[in-house]
């Protein structure tokens, strides 16, 4: 079983399609008549964090986060994306629905779209089912990032590289596996980058504590109110977090990732942590039914400036469920098993397919061999990572030690 994200990253979207919806709210747009698509560039004005009257609040006038749950039934890219959408941070309705309809067709027709839906048709209710671009005070957003107000992230070079680098995923044993695959981590730690609807949340806040507890996977993230962290701070999957109060504004400062859980998955492209990056979050109930998230992450490691993301959560009609996620937990011995089929046939190939007896494959040659076991994709780049010698052949070992599904 996997995450929405996980999935999400290798074939754009979950195969398990779920009907929820949030109100969209109505957007209001202000536009000067002088405003030319030249002068369009994107530009951020602070999002308005005063709240309503209708806010509820706590026994100590606390704004109160926990009376309901909070989901999004919204697509966004995080950053901007100038092949798939126009470069302006805020559209008007008719013009948002025209760039989302645009994107949506866009990914629809990709190959991997179309295999998902293949496996399995519920995908393409889900893919139907997304509310348009998010929503935040009534206005439709076309990505997440608000600052720098380009909407890129501003990678370092080599972090760049790092984070559109797909990677290899191997399966000679279930540590290889994704956390997703196997239930140790679905998406709910800091930041929570990516507006899924199969991650509604809801919260427990006391005097000492924040709880934030998120439906798929069951996770919950415990935060105590405090001043520093723990000393030394002790790497976990939801890192050692920190919270307290600005005003009507809960803030969550975390740090002290663990080391195999440092990609959060975002479209277009994945989000890279440190185990020392530090992530702000703040969270605002501006109304009754409206929660505005931003998070902003520092770290020089990575990101050339520190850069913010904001979107809003929206008070839920429907009640939260306990995830069964090992419960039916059965793709990740059937992956397993399914490599080990594949990595005998492929042994059993190697010979037939070492046309000269050299005891090595040429890029032919392991072309052939790929093919006859029905791999698919580009032949070129996995005969060069299982080149570890670069030599130009591929050795029964080389191939034996690095599998992909």
């Amino acid at each position: 079983m996997k995450t929405l994200t996980a999935l999400l990253a290798a074939t754009l979207l979950s195969p398990l399609a779920i009907a929820q919806t949030v109100p969209v709210q109505p957007v209001s747009v202000a536009v000067s008549p002088a405003t030319s698509a030249a002068d369009a560039a994107p530009v951020y004005r602070p999002t308005s964090l005063v709240a309503d009257a209708t806010v509820p609040r706590t026994a100590d006038g606390r704004p109160d986060l926990q009376n309901a749950v909070w989901a999004a039934n919204y697509f966004g890219m995080l950053e901007a994306a100038p092949m798939m959408l126009p470069p302006e941070l805020t559209l008007p309705e008719d013009k948002a629905k025209a760039a989302f309809d645009k994107m949506m067709l866009m990914m629809s027709n990709s190959p991997q779209m179309k295999a998902m839906i293949d496996a399995d048709p519920e995908a393409a209710e889900l893919f139907r089912n997304f509310q348009g671009f998010p929503v935040v005070r009534g206005e439709r957003r076309t990505r997440l990032i608000v600052l720098p107000a380009d909407g890129k992230l501003p990678y370092t070079p080599e972090a760049r590289k790092k984070a559109t680098d797909p990677g290899l995923t191997k399966s000679d044993n279930p540590e290889d596996r994704s956390l997703g695959e196997r239930c140790l981590s679905m998406g709910g730690e800091a930041p929570m980058a990516f507006i899924s609807p199969m991650h509604p949340r809801q919260m427990v806040q006391t005097r000492d504590h924040m709880v934030i507890n998120t439906e798929y996977g069951d996770e919950a993230r415990i935060i105590r109110f405090a001043s520093a962290h723990r000393s030394p701070v002790v790497p976990t999957q939801m890192g050692d977090g920190i919270a307290r109060w600005e005003g009507d504004t809960l803030v969550i400062e975390t740090t002290g990732f663990a080391a195999n859980n440092l990609k959060r998955f975002t479209f277009p492209a994945s989000l890279l942590l440190t185990q020392t990056s530090k992530v702000i979050e703040r969270y605002t109930r501006i109304s009754k039914d409206e929660l505005i998230y931003q998070f902003t992450i520092e770290d020089p490691a990575l990101y050339a400036a520190p850069w913010m993301a904001e979107y809003s959560l929206f008070r839920a009609g429907f009640r939260m469920y306990p995830s069964g996620c090992h419960e039916g937990n059965y793709s990740l011995p059937n992956i397993l098993a399914g490599q080990r089929t594949i990595d005998i046939r492929r042994m059993q190939a190697f010979k037939p397919n070492d046309v000269n007896g050299d005891g090595k494959l040429d890029l032919e040659e392991f072309k052939k061999l790929m093919t006859s076991t029905g791999a698919t994709g580009q032949l070129e780049p996995a005969f060069k990572r299982r080149d570890t010698n670069a030599d130009g052949f591929i050795t029964a070992q080389e191939l034996n030690a690095e599998v992909k599904l």
